[in-house]
């Protein structure tokens, strides 16, 4: 129609994903409507007056010149948003984003639509047989949850046994109600025991996985302990049932696969995100754990495949920080959670030696690599005292005391002086 044929380059720009870029707090999962009121001049009602005149739900009675038209309006706003950003993008000759846009961002959105093509092989002859036995699991934690609760809190909650099997019967359990078990575990007619911390927002006692680990350490009462431990097993195996294994039953398509949709534009983090379902945390760590994972399966004549990134959190910091010893550790092949463990038991014994950590256990080693790890990835966040021990207890199950915390990472900043200077200018 006498318009220049426009120039193709060698990649596109996903113009959502590059407004995520421009803030990630703005424009999350946007429109095309949202960013063509942000990024250009275009009146909102750009279309209206076509809408006027046809009926856009019988397009092939459309005129093609007005089809036409009205068909690329879309793909011009498009263009003129992505110019738009592209102009942001590069603004005061910074291209630092607009690298980050081409180097990165547009090949892993490529890389994340062939993980939603391909989707996850799930193996639907195991699932219903996976579903039943974690079902019964969880009804049985929490009738053993239930035997130990105080009848006066029963009495409060006006909770018999035939509403305590409506609620199952409605798909509902008892101990999801955090109100309840809060007054279980502090309540006057319940344990009373002392809480940890207050729900953000709330007056009522925190019963977070964090606070029972922490209660757990406390000198309570047997029952209460008990009760603990049946209400983490209802809890894990719940969370199995109602988030895992009913949603892997809801999204199975008719090729046996689960497609989870897959964004760069939700977390403001710039980490990936997964819905329908979430297929990145799944869970590893729980006893039904492997059972969830054993679904997840490979086709005839295929296997599946696990890496890691060993140590990559360490890298990056050492590349940024220019820490003298990490550089030497990785440059050297060796194992920074050993060399860490070694500092660590030198610190009370300097007789210990390379051979002498060689002639330890595989379990004992195990155990100090373990400390080390906590350490390794807890501290170049910055981590303070009270925050270091908590994160020892809740990710790695080390009972540190504050005088052992003071000693680690006195150790540890004394062994990696750079890591601090870099942790400081980074705040100032």
């Amino acid at each position: 129609a006498g318009f220049p044929i426009p120039t193709v380059n060698s990649y596109t720009m996903d113009i959502q994903a590059a407004a995520n870029l421009v803030d990630e707090n703005l424009y999350k999962m946007s429109s095309l409507d949202e960013l063509q009121t942000s990024f250009t001049d275009v009146p909102e009602d750009y279309k209206s007056d076509f809408q006027k005149k046809f009926d856009v739900t019988d397009m092939l009675a459309v005129p093609r010149k007005d089809k036409v038209i009205y068909a690329s309006s879309d793909a011009d706003v498009t263009r003129r948003v992505a110019l738009s950003i592209k102009e942001t993008l590069t603004q005061n000759g910074n291209g630092k984003l607009a690298r980050y846009l081409v180097n990165f961002t547009m090949p892993a959105l490529e890389f994340l639509r062939t993980l939603e093509i391909n989707g996850a092989l799930i193996d639907k002859k195991k699932l219903p047989d996976v579903t039943d036995d974690v079902y019964k699991s969880m009804i049985a934690s929490e009738d053993r949850a239930v035997e130990l609760i105080p009848t006066k809190v029963f009495d409060d909650f006006d909770l018999t046994e035939s509403s305590i099997k409506k609620l199952r019967q409605d798909g509902k359990f008892l101990l999801t109600r955090d109100e309840l078990v809060s007054e279980v575990l502090f309540g006057k007619c319940g344990f009373g025991v002392e809480g940890v911390k207050k729900t953000a927002g709330k007056e009522r006692w925190s019963i977070d996985k964090e606070s029972r680990i922490i209660l757990l350490d406390r000198d309570i009462p047997k029952e209460a302990v008990d009760f603990i431990d049946a209400y983490d097993e209802f809890s894990d195996d719940h969370t199995m049932w109602s988030r895992y294994l009913k949603g892997f039953e809801k999204n199975i398509k008719p090729d046996s696969r689960i497609h989870s949709s897959y964004s760069l534009c939700v977390a403001v983090n710039g980490r990936t995100t997964s819905r329908d379902p979430n297929m990145q945390n799944n869970p590893k760590r729980s006893k039904q754990a492997m059972r969830i994972r054993e679904l997840i399966c490979a086709p005839p004549g295929y296997v599946l495949m696990t890496t890691d990134e060993a140590a990559s959190e360490l890298r990056w910091g050492t590349m940024l920080s220019h820490d003298e010893e990490f550089i030497r550790i990785f440059q050297n092949d060796l194992d920074p959670h050993a060399e860490v463990a070694l500092l660590f038991l030198r610190r009370k014994d300097r007789a210990w030696t390379q051979e002498r950590w060689n002639r330890l256990s595989k379990r004992d080693k195990e155990l100090e690599r373990r400390k080390a790890k906590a350490s390794n990835f807890g501290l170049w966040y910055g981590q303070g005292v009270n925050g270091f021990i908590r994160f020892c207890k809740k990710e790695y199950g080390l009972d540190v005391s504050t005088s052992e915390a003071n000693e680690w990472m006195s150790a540890w900043f004394g062994r990696f002086k750079r890591v601090q200077e870099y942790q400081r200018n980074i705040v100032q």
